[in-house]
């Protein structure tokens, strides 16, 4: 199989799937940079505007998934108590890097800009 690739034969013999291969991977490239560039834009957001809320696990739990729940910030340990992680929540909210959504009897906080790069093609977000 590898004697397939190295001789060229798979280009030769599957043109359009190379072609799709390269613009999957270049697509790909160009969305986790955007993605990127927004966890770095809403980083320095949040340290320029309330310092004491910033940590690094915070933000990778802002990145990881389009929302969040209090319980995320508690099973993460970010948080030791549930006013705290409201507190902190609501903070975001009022720094306009969530939105808050009411889902049965819970708060969900959303990560707007993420959730609109992760669900379509463009690659640019709306400013903090």
């Amino acid at each position: 199989m590898l004697a397939f690739f190295v001789r060229g034969v798979f280009r030769q013999r599957c043109p359009g799937l190379c072609d799709a291969i390269k613009i999957t991977a270049e697509w790909t490239i160009e969305k986790t940079n955007a993605i990127i560039q927004l966890q770095d834009v809403t980083t320095q957001h949040i340290k320029m505007h309330s310092p004491k809320i910033y940590s690094y696990e915070l933000m990778q739990l802002l990145f990881e998934k389009p929302y969040l729940r209090a319980k995320d910030l508690l099973e993460r340990e970010i948080y030791r108590s549930r006013q705290a992680a409201m507190t902190n929540l609501k903070r975001l909210v009022e720094l306009n890097v969530l939105e808050t959504k009411m889902v049965g009897k819970e708060n969900l906080f959303i990560n707007k800009r993420l959730l609109h790069l992760m669900s379509f093609d463009g690659n640019e977000f709306e400013a903090l």
